[in-house]
């Protein structure tokens, strides 16, 4: 009986710290010919960091790429620049796992990235983002320099 008081003490615990943590979700839109486009998702850590999630693709010259990126953002300033909202510049690395596929070949591709990033917040529950992420693709696309818009539900 005690163990069973002292695990649920510990799963409820989890979950109210769980849902503590601020969690935004949205697409991320690229700004290349290709047309990246990606469903996005950021949980907060500790502090002001949060992890970015992203699963999507694009395509190129009859070429077209899918994966699934994670990333760990570290916020490194918060500029006071307005009265209401809330601004961010963030750095981050992580690494992607997907799939290039053209007319005759499918190959799989894991790649690492970086992430640099300008976010908005505003009073209500909405937040814009622009951000660059180049990928070092190993397999496939090479290397891809990728300028985003971002637009998120934040809850």
């Amino acid at each position: 009986m005690k163990k069973t008081i002292i695990v649920l003490a510990v799963i409820l615990g989890f979950a109210a710290v769980a849902s503590a943590q601020p969690r935004a979700i949205g697409v991320r839109m690229g700004i290349f010919k290709g047309g990246l486009c990606q469903v996005s998702y950021e949980h907060s850590t500790h502090m002001d960091d949060f992890l970015e999630f992203d699963l999507g693709g694009y395509t190129d010259a009859g070429s077209t790429c899918f994966d699934l990126s994670a990333i760990y953002n570290w916020m490194i300033a918060k500029p006071e620049w307005t009265d209401v909202g809330e601004w961010g510049f963030y750095l981050g690395a992580g690494g992607s796992l997907g799939t290039y596929m053209d007319d005759n070949t499918s190959v799989m591709r894991l790649g690492i990235l970086g992430q640099a990033g300008l976010e908005y917040t505003f009073t209500f529950p909405l937040q814009l983002a622009a951000d660059i992420r180049p990928y070092i693709n190993f397999g496939g696309a090479g290397v891809v320099l990728s300028p985003c818009l971002s637009v998120r539900y934040r809850f």
